[in-house]
Parts: structure tokens; sequence; C-alpha cells
């Protein structure tokens, strides 16, 4: 089944009318997330499951196959994609994958930085202080 920017905006509009998913729509989605081939349905789809789980109390296995789903994501070569897998991981407050996160500061992309840095304070990261300017 090819996936479309408007079936991913379709679990959207449930997930803010109902506040949930059923297990079926929330899996679907978590597929429909991992499409980084078509990057706007992929970002709509990790929103979706994003929101799903805030109503929902994050449930397992739930909350996992999202952050494995955004992990992977993180290797997508479109840069929206990337930038929601780090909010996503970020949101979802996952330390266990802060080591994933901490590479895109140093990204080209100012707003994959940006998108890391909010990300990293979310989950307590340390960053290392600013060095001094030179005199």
């Amino acid at each position: 089944n090819v996936p479309s920017f408007k079936e991913a905006m379709q679990y959207l509009n449930i997930v803010r009318i109902k506040h949930s998913l059923t297990d079926e729509q929330f899996n679907r989605v978590i597929v429909l997330a991992g499409y980084t081939k078509y990057p706007s349905t992929a970002i709509f789809a990790m929103t979706s499951a994003g929101a799903a789980l805030e109503f929902m109390g994050n449930p397992e296995p739930f909350r996992s196959k999202l952050l494995l789903t955004a992990v992977a994501n993180l290797k997508c070569p479109e840069s929206t994609v990337r930038r929601a897998a780090i909010s996503t991981i970020g949101n979802r407050k996952s330390i266990d994958h802060i080591d994933s996160v901490v590479p895109f500061l140093k990204s080209p992309d100012p707003e994959e930085r940006n998108a890391a840095k909010m990300a990293l304070t979310k989950l307590g990261y340390k960053f290392p202080p600013d060095p001094k300017p030179m005199e």
C-alpha cells in the first residue's frame, strides 16, 4: 500500500478529534513515518504518532516503535525528516538516544543544529562550555 500525505494527515486529524489511535492505526502511522522517500508523509506521520502518544501517556510498545523509527530517520538524506526525527526524540524524552542526536550539533544546516540543541536541552544534556574568545 503506497503511503500518501493525505493518509498521514487523516491520522493527525483522528488524533486531534479522538486524542488516541487504535493499535492498528498506530502501527500504520509508524509504517508511514518510515517512508522517508516521501518526506512530508514521514514528517506528518511522526507528528501524528507523537501527538497520539502524548494523549495516551506514552504507552509501550508504541513509544519504542516511534523512537526506533525516529532514530532510523536520522539517516535520511532529507534534512526536514532528520529535524522531525530529532524533535521526536527530544519530545519523547528519550535519553537513551542522546548519542544519536549529539552529532547534529555540528550539522552545516542551522535549523538542524537548532533542533538538536532544543532536543538535547529537553533530554537534560550537559553542553560543554563555549570556548573563551581569543584576546
